[in-house]
């Protein structure tokens, strides 16, 4: 039995290595050093960077409804020992990912890890989240995810004092100056704090007040983008809202079809609502945690809605969204562990379990694939482009890396003046006066 377990445990551990593995593999053989799109905004940063004109305030400015304060460090940070190969923040994202593994295992019990490790791991690491490991810019939602899971992680401790407390107001600190879903995080965990049986009034007003000072912050000068979000006003929005939530949260493990996400949602948010009242009941302080993982997601989904369902029910499907709800599907997980540990359910509960298992992960392993083709068009596309863009004759008729390929031309001037991203290796322009 013993020699067994250890087989079963070594297979687990070499199929958790396989997604990160393919992952590291693809951005390898697949990552551009260009640009892309809403990336092109940092250029005049590192201008400011690499001239020693750069101040905080310059850092601290919002983009789009986000303070992306945090991971516009570490990109800077990045550029700074790269000369900004913006695959070295492909790479980062792949180590922030990590923590959110790493973190996500630490909530399972010990002796369950080597059982959910597998399966965290297809859904942390997958291809279908494309857009997210192709593009350097998404360290904003890779900072943000690792902040909530690392907060979580510190806060469902059986014995969370307060080093445990400051740490993750640190970590949702730093969720919320990397991505507005980041604001979510403070009333989410409020529950993990108030589960303490020592001092729970002090450190409930202390969680409250890092939570309205950290908010009020981020609205310091704020300006609230016109048409960026929308308040359901009838019945009819509201079921909108409902069927967005549904895909959005349906799309990890169906990230290939809308209907099967909208369908997957609407089932796995039912099984949600069960095991979380019946943990509740049984194990409240097992539930909790994963319940919180798992709002996260559904919050997230909440928050696209209100931004962008005038934009249509497709954009739930989005592969950048797919790493913020992956936090439903990773605390619908623990739930369902935790369930089976607190009460085995009967026979045909427990096949019936099984074959869901089974059908979504290899819904996962299609979504990879599907991910991994699109990653290599990607590829082919951004690698045109940047030889147009380094060569000068980039045009509307190539793929684009931003709006209509209209870059501003002072933003390709200054990567140029500090040789920096496609330029690295392209020798300085002759001195024509202009310094």
């Amino acid at each position: 039995m013993a020699a067994a377990d250890a087989r079963l445990r070594c297979a687990a551990s070499l199929a958790a290595a396989v997604p990160p593995l393919v992952l590291i593999a693809c951005i390898g053989a697949w990552g551009v050093d260009v640009p892309y799109w809403d990336q092109w905004v940092v250029a005049p940063l590192m201008d400011q960077l690499f001239s020693g004109r750069l101040d905080l305030a310059d850092v601290w400015r919002q983009h789009n409804d986000h303070r992306v304060f945090v991971p516009r460090l570490v990109m800077l940070g990045l550029a700074r020992l790269s000369g900004w190969d913006v695959r070295w923040e492909m790479a980062a994202n792949v180590v922030f990912a990590a923590a959110v593994f790493f973190a996500t295992l630490r909530l399972v019990r010990r002796e369950r890890r080597w059982l959910a490790a597998p399966a965290v791991s297809l859904l942390v690491f997958n291809l279908n989240q494309w857009e997210n490991w192709a593009w350097g810019q998404q360290l904003v939602v890779l900072v943000n995810v690792a902040a909530v899971a690392a907060g979580v992680a510190l806060l469902a401790a059986p014995a969370a004092g307060t080093v445990r407390l400051g740490g993750a107001a640190v970590a949702g600190t730093v969720a919320s100056y990397s991505f507005a879903n980041g604001l979510l995080f403070w009333p989410l965990a409020l529950p993990l704090v108030w589960r303490s049986r020592s001092g729970r009034r002090p450190r409930v007003a202390a969680w409250c007040a890092a939570a309205a000072a950290v908010i009020a912050f981020f609205f310091v000068d704020y300006e609230f983008t016109a048409g960026s979000s929308s308040v359901p006003s009838s019945p009819g929005d509201l079921a909108l809202v409902g069927a967005y939530v549904a895909v959005f949260v349906g799309a990890p493990v169906f990230a290939y079809d809308g209907k099967l996400a909208g369908a997957g949602g609407v089932l796995a948010l039912t099984a949600f609502a069960v095991l979380g009242a019946r943990l509740l009941r049984k194990r409240p302080a097992a539930a909790w945690p994963w319940i919180v993982l798992a709002g996260y997601g559904i919050g997230s989904g909440v928050v696209a809605a209100a931004g962008r369902l005038h934009l249509g029910l497709e954009l739930a499907m989005s592969s950048r969204y797919l790493t913020m709800a992956n936090f439903f599907w990773l605390g619908l997980l623990g739930l369902a562990f935790e369930a089976w540990d607190a009460a085995p359910p009967p026979p045909r509960v427990r096949t019936l379990a099984r074959v869901a298992a089974a059908v979504a992960a290899a819904s996962l392993v299609a979504g990879c694939v599907w991910g991994g083709v699109l990653f290599r068009e990607q590829h082919l596309d951004r690698s045109k482009a940047r030889r147009a863009l380094a060569a000068g004759t980039l045009d509307e008729g190539l793929p684009h890396i931003y709006p209509d390929n209209r870059i501003p031309p002072a933003y390709v001037e200054g990567l140029r003046r500090h040789r920096l991203s496609l330029f690295r290796d392209v020798p300085p322009a002759r001195d024509d006066g202009r310094r």
